[in-house]
């Protein structure tokens, strides 16, 4: 049995260790309870992380993060549930508020065991709720360790992408209301969403779209189309220029 509570860990202290979300998360409390047996020696396979431990349960266990300045204050409750069927599913429900607004959370996945296993799919269904913004993550990791072997479908919908900007430290526009879903992959620092459906304002798009973390300046490229193309809410996304108002309001000049 490992047991553990903390209070007040300034995350930026990390530095490096952690991503630029956690330097928005103030400070982080909490209390973890973890049960691990033992596994048998015949079944200690090498190329497995922590071979001796052959089963790891959370028991109920939590985790806050404040900052007050901002009125950031959500707390995580975290779980192994399904033990007297053997499933030993890894649950994580969070609420509270994150940037003065209300947050939710919901994740659930396979044992955390399986994390450690390059030859089985570790299957998740995440849902967060933050900033007005609606995230649903839901499929497969083959790697979870090394993010690796996605197989994931992203749904999300929000008022405008640019309220994420603060979240994930990355400039993103000032666009309509938008739904869009897509198929979610990870190589090396750059994040691809393929096979791309959804609405922006009143347009249709498809297509898709990548964010390169790697660079000195994350950088967004991509290939869009649309069937029904609104000007007005999308044009300056996809290279118009605003040309003089008029009396029927702005109007745009398409690129040649």
């Amino acid at each position: 049995v490992i047991e553990a509570e903390f209070d007040n860990i300034a995350l930026s202290r990390f530095g490096a260790s952690f991503s630029a979300i956690e330097d928005r998360l103030g400070t982080m409390s909490g209390a973890l309870h973890l049960e691990i047996t033992e596994s048998l020696a015949v079944d200690q396979a090498e190329n497995l992380l922590l071979p001796f431990i052959g089963r790891l349960t959370v028991q109920p266990s939590w985790l806050s993060f404040t900052d007050r300045e901002v009125g950031t204050d959500m707390t995580l409750n975290m779980r192994t549930r399904g033990l007297d069927a053997g499933e030993q599913a890894f649950h994580i429900d969070g609420d509270g508020r994150y940037d003065g607004e209300v947050f939710s959370l919901r994740f659930r996945g396979d044992r955390l065991l399986d994390v450690r296993r390059s030859d089985l799919p570790y299957n998740i269904d995440l849902l967060v709720n933050v900033v007005d913004t609606r995230i649903e993550v839901m499929g497969s990791v083959l790697r979870p360790l090394a993010l690796k072997g996605l197989n994931l479908r992203l749904d999300m919908e929000g008022p405008s992408p640019h309220r994420l900007s603060r979240l994930l430290d990355i400039p993103l526009p000032e666009l309509p209301s938008y739904a869009i879903s897509g198929d979610l992959d990870l190589d090396a620092q750059r994040w691809t969403l393929s096979n791309m459906s959804g609405t922006v304002g009143d347009s249709d798009v498809g297509g898709h779209l990548a964010l390169d973390t790697g660079t000195r300046l994350p950088h967004i490229s991509g290939e869009l189309q649309s069937q029904s193309l609104d000007i007005a809410g999308l044009g300056l996304l996809l290279g118009a220029e605003r040309g003089t108002a008029d009396s029927a309001g702005r109007r745009f000049i398409l690129p040649s």
